[in-house]
C-alpha cells in the first residue's frame, strides 16, 4: 500500500502536505495547481493504496475517478466549495458505508494546514508557523505584517512540503523554529 498526499500550490497546501510528510514518512507528495483543471491526475494511485488530499476540492468528478481507484481517502480542506462537493457526494454514494473514506471539513477552524495539524495531533497547541500560515490564507491579518512576509519569505526560499527547514518550522514553542520563523520575515520584508 502506497500514501499520497495531494495539496494545494500555495504556502497553506505545502505547510499541510509537510505535516503529512512529517507523520507519513513514505508518504508520496504531489502538487496541484488546480486553477483551471477539474481534479489532479489520480492515475498512480491503485486499489488498497491511502490519499490524503489537503487543502483541496476537487469537485465530484474527481472523486467518482479517485473512488474507482481506492476507496482509502482522507479529505481535510477548509474552502467552503467542500461542502457543496460532500453534498453531492452524498447523493451518488452512501457516505456511511464509506468507512474508508475520512474527512475533516471546516471553513471556521482556520485554513488548512490547522486541520491537518489537528488530524493528527487533536486540539493541541499547533506551531507559530501553522499560525502565520492559516493567517495568510484567510486573509486575518491580526499579527500585521509579519503574516505576509513569513508567506513572502516561505515563497522566497521555494519552501516546498519535503524541504528539511519545516522539521524546524513544525515545532511548538521552541525558540530556535521562532527563530527561523524572523529569519524567513526578515527574507520577506527584503522582497518589499
Amino acid at each position: 500500500m502506497k500514501v499520497f498526499c495531494y495539496y494545494h500550490d500555495d504556502m497553506d497546501g505545502k505547510c499541510s502536505g509537510a505535516i503529512v510528510k512529517q507523520q507519513i514518512r513514505d508518504a508520496e507528495l504531489v502538487k496541484v495547481n488546480n486553477a483551471g483543471i477539474q481534479h489532479p491526475d489520480f492515475s498512480q494511485v491503485s486499489s488498497g493504496d491511502c490519499v490524503y488530499l489537503v487543502d483541496l476540492s476537487i469537485g465530484l468528478e474527481g472523486f467518482m475517478d479517485l473512488f474507482e481507484r481506492t476507496k482509502h481517502v482522507v479529505w481535510i480542506d477548509h474552502h467552503s466549495s467542500s461542502f457543496s462537493t460532500l453534498i453531492e457526494l452524498g447523493r451518488v454514494f452512501d457516505l456511511d458505508t464509506l468507512t474508508s473514506f475520512k474527512r475533516l471539513l471546516s471553513t471556521q477552524d482556520g485554513s488548512a494546514c490547522v486541520l491537518v495539524w489537528q488530524w493528527f495531533h487533536g486540539l493541541k497547541a499547533y506551531p507559530n508557523s501553522v499560525h502565520l500560515t492559516s493567517l495568510y490564507d484567510t486573509w486575518e491579518y491580526t499579527l500585521g505584517d509579519k503574516v505576509m512576509l513569513f508567506n513572502l519569505g516561505c515563497e522566497n526560499v521555494g519552501l516546498e512540503p519535503d524541504d528539511q527547514l519545516w522539521k524546524m518550522l513544525l515545532r511548538v514553542e521552541d525558540p530556535d523554529a521562532d527563530s527561523l520563523i524572523s529569519e524567513i520575515v526578515r527574507m520577506g520584508d527584503t522582497i518589499l
